[in-house]
């Protein structure tokens, strides 16, 4: 019959070495949980709501080193995101499904007017404020971070923060 290893008789053998082997496991531990996301269960894709407008997120990442760049692009993907725009134009097009519209603003970041912002999948609840918005009106949209680079944001999901605009 053959002997089974358990940590307790390694201990009783060897205290110091099973002492080195306890510090080894806790320190791989605290290196493993700081890549991990934060406790609230969010990463660093929660964080891009922080910055105000499209312009500011794009002038964050080109401060980074570039080949770091695309790297932070791509940890934004997702991130939901409320930023200021001016509306360019609104184009309507059938969806996959018969009978389903759906809605794609494209516009400007007010502090850059170079960044484009193109926000797709406006609701049915949203259709009201769309026919009422004009070109070069400013309004605040909330969506998802589907596409992102140093001239134009995509977002999905996109609704109107407030139905007044």
């Amino acid at each position: 019959m053959s002997k089974r290893w358990r940590f307790a008789d390694t201990v009783r053998r060897n205290p110091w070495g099973a002492l080195v082997v306890g510090v080894i496991v806790v320190m791989a531990a605290v290196a493993v949980a700081k890549t991990l996301p934060s406790g609230d269960g969010r990463s660093r894709r929660g964080q891009a709501g922080s910055f105000a407008a499209a312009s500011q997120l794009i002038r964050a990442i080109d401060t980074l080193p570039i080949l770091e760049q695309e790297e932070a692009s791509r940890s934004y993907l997702n991130a939901r995101v409320t930023w200021p725009v001016v509306v360019e134009e609104i184009l309507r097009s059938e969806g996959e499904r018969r009978g389903s519209v759906f809605y794609e603003l494209q516009g400007k970041d007010p502090q850059n007017d170079k960044i484009a912002i193109i926000a797709i999948g406006f609701g049915n609840t949203d259709v009201p404020v769309l026919k009422r918005i004009r070109r070069r009106q400013s309004t605040r949209i909330t969506g998802r971070i589907q596409e992102l680079d140093r001239t134009t944001v995509v977002l999905t999901d996109a609704q109107f923060v407030s139905k007044a605009p």
